[in-house]
């Protein structure tokens, strides 16, 4: 493991006990996720982490904040930073899932993205068709 790698993992850990609390605290959630439980057994040090939704790999090195950096999801987001319902996920699949609770919400969004990612595939392969035309005023 490289040393500035080593490092950075052990400061964004720490920033995610930090940040959990502080969400935890503003939203009323119990939260007994320790900094240990987060290294050893949720997000251990490696050189390629990936995300547990996408299976993409997550940002490994210092730089600014992007979908790809690691951040800490309840997958019960009522159920608060407990053993057991948290997973480290990259920022872009915990920004999508935000407060789904259940597995019809997911199928939702799921449905909804499928569509949006059609829509966006006829633009990017045909780029004179136009998604809305505005109506003339008589």
């Amino acid at each position: 493991m490289v040393h500035g790698r080593e490092s950075y993992w052990k400061a964004l850990t720490s920033a995610m006990i930090r940040r959990s609390q502080e969400r935890a605290e503003e939203k009323g959630l119990e939260h007994s996720i320790t900094l240990e439980y987060l290294r050893e057994d949720i997000y251990p040090e490696t050189d390629k982490p990936m995300c547990p939704y996408c299976e993409r790999p997550m940002k490994t090195i210092r730089g600014p904040f992007t979908r790809s950096s690691p951040t800490l999801d309840k997958v019960k987001p009522k159920l608060g930073y407990i053993e057991g319902n948290v997973i480290v996920a990259c920022n872009g699949c915990n920004h999508f899932k935000n407060d789904t609770e259940s597995s019809e919400e997911m199928r939702m969004k799921i449905k909804i993205a499928k569509t949006m990612l059609k829509k966006l595939l006829e633009v990017e392969n045909n780029p004179t068709i136009i998604l809305h035309e505005r109506k003339k005023k008589a």
